[in-house]
């Protein structure tokens, strides 16, 4: 099934590809919806980790028979659990997306990034305590809620982001439009040891 326009890339040790193991994309028939998930483990690139993160976000989510929110914040808090419970030190930083029905609910732990465009406004959505999942604390769980309208652009990103460019800078990148973003946005990241990001543009008829 078609979903909504989407682009993505992923940089690794100079080399980029279109599609990284930070990222993770599900559509749910019987739930309805579409799920997106970033990932980004410390130390970079953690591939593994983020893989193993993704996968068990959507286990969760796939067997969810409650609320939404209430089931992306169980994702996270279960990957930050089985997290502790291994050998190596992998510290994470996750950003899931689920849309469903004009919405989107976000929700966010660890040094992580979302920015949304629409209505000529930037929003940007980050955990105030950006505590990563995986560490010895449990992690504050950032939950939000956008309505979808035409034209917005939905961006997921590694947290160097903000330190690769301004918000005055995000704004521009994204007002553009997404192709244009998209190629903005490598040009910025390029030299980056590790970098990802989607790029999506959630309004549309399911």
């Amino acid at each position: 099934m078609a979903g909504p326009q989407m682009l993505q890339f992923y940089i690794a040790s100079g080399k980029a590809w279109q599609k990284g193991p930070g990222v993770g994309i599900l559509h749910h028939g019987g739930g309805a919806y579409w799920l997106y998930t970033h990932a980004e483990a410390t130390p970079p690139p953690g591939e593994e980790a983020c893989r193993r993160a993704i996968a068990c976000v959507e286990s969760v989510l796939r067997g969810w028979n409650l609320s939404y929110t209430s089931g992306l914040r169980a994702a996270l808090l279960r990957v930050h659990q089985e997290e502790r419970e291994r050998e190596e030190e992998t510290a994470l930083g996750i950003t899931c997306a689920l849309l469903r029905a004009g919405q989107i609910y976000l929700a966010q732990a660890g040094p992580t990034l979302a920015c949304i465009w629409g209505g000529g406004q930037l929003e940007l959505v980050a955990p105030a305590d950006p505590r990563p999942l995986g560490s010895d604390a449990e992690p504050q769980v950032h939950l939000h809620r956008h309505q979808v309208a035409a034209g917005d652009v939905f961006l997921m990103a590694s947290a160097s982001l903000s330190r690769l460019v301004t918000r005055a800078g995000i704004e521009a990148l994204l007002s553009s439009g997404m192709d244009q973003a998209a190629r903005d946005i490598y040009r910025l990241a390029r030299e980056e040891a590790s970098f990802s990001a989607l790029l999506l543009s959630p309004a549309y008829l399911e």
